[in-house]
């Protein structure tokens, strides 16, 4: 699209309600448009603006689906831009082979995405961690099991892993009652550690702002910053929709009119017009630096 520009006085933040001036230029947002450069006005006063969502696949895991098509085109009719998803790590043997593999599997899809891997706690090893971290994904999911299993881990080792780049681990409860009482809580073992981790109801759907950047994935997505991918969606005012009352809009349930990943629009009039292979694989900045 070029270059071009717009300003709106409904941006939506999760800290209010804004006016703001946006200028997109070569997939990014910026600081200001070069003057020898001819851009674009583009009028936004029917709808407001939020930032582009991140979804983790949580509901509907992209390693069960035989085909990435029809379930990628439920996130980005919600108005993903960028899409975090799980591979499960099973055991030690063959881990990088599977991420690799799993990479190359997600290289059709039309938006941004990047791999979470989910591993059993008594599958949890420092070296994991270490090439997880090496690769820059956002975070690990930890699988509770047992007390007995997480007591067997060498949580030096862990934190050790962890010093060079921050990954975050986030532990998930066991699905099933009985269990739920039986699941170790870290919290101490963090506190004497300086243990990187993340609270797993910080796991809300779309991610929120404080945990994109908390594990990395902002500033890069996820916020109308400079520099930032330009990502964004345009939603139609509703008849009696209250702008002043923020704390009681269901952002992460509104479906955007409009849905704009790295400068192109990929959704309008609530149909998905987006090519297999437009999404790059996405690397975090540097965990919890812009906290």
């Amino acid at each position: 699209m070029g270059a071009y520009y717009f300003y709106n006085e409904h941006v939506y933040d999760e800290d209010g309600w804004q006016s703001k001036s946006m200028m997109i230029e070569n997939d990014r947002f910026i600081r200001r448009i070069n003057g020898n450069t001819s851009a674009r006005e583009m009028n936004t006063r029917q709808f407001w603006v939020g930032p582009g969502k991140v979804y983790l696949d949580i509901e509907e895991p992209f390693y069960q689906q035989a085909s990435l098509g029809t379930n990628l085109k439920k996130f980005i009719y919600r108005g993903c831009t960028l899409l975090l998803c799980q591979l499960p790590i099973l055991t030690h043997s063959d881990y990088k082979r599977n991420f690799i593999s799993f990479r190359k599997k997600l290289a059709e899809s039309p938006i941004d995405y990047m791999i979470v891997p989910r591993i059993p706690l008594s599958q949890v090893h420092p070296e994991m961690v270490r090439f997880f971290g090496r690769q820059k994904v956002p975070f690990i999911l930890v699988e509770q099991t047992s007390v007995k299993n997480g007591q067997e881990i060498k949580w030096e080792w862990i934190h050790q892993a962890q010093s060079l780049t921050k990954i975050p681990l986030i532990m998930l409860s066991s699905s099933k009652r009985a269990n739920r009482q039986q699941t170790l809580d870290l919290t101490n073992i963090a506190s004497e550690l300086d243990l990187t981790l993340v609270e797993p109801s910080e796991l809300e759907l779309p991610l929120s702002k404080k945990l994109l950047r908390k594990t990395g994935i902002s500033p890069y997505k996820g916020e109308l910053i400079p520099h930032a991918s330009a990502d964004y969606n345009l939603f139609l005012f509703q008849e009696n929709q209250s702008i002043d009352e923020p704390h009681n809009f269901r952002y992460h349930k509104a479906i955007p009119e409009v849905t704009v990943a790295k400068g192109k629009v990929i959704k309008v009039n609530h149909i998905v017009k987006c090519r297999k292979g437009n999404g790059m694989y996405k690397k975090v900045s540097i965990p919890g630096h812009f906290v």
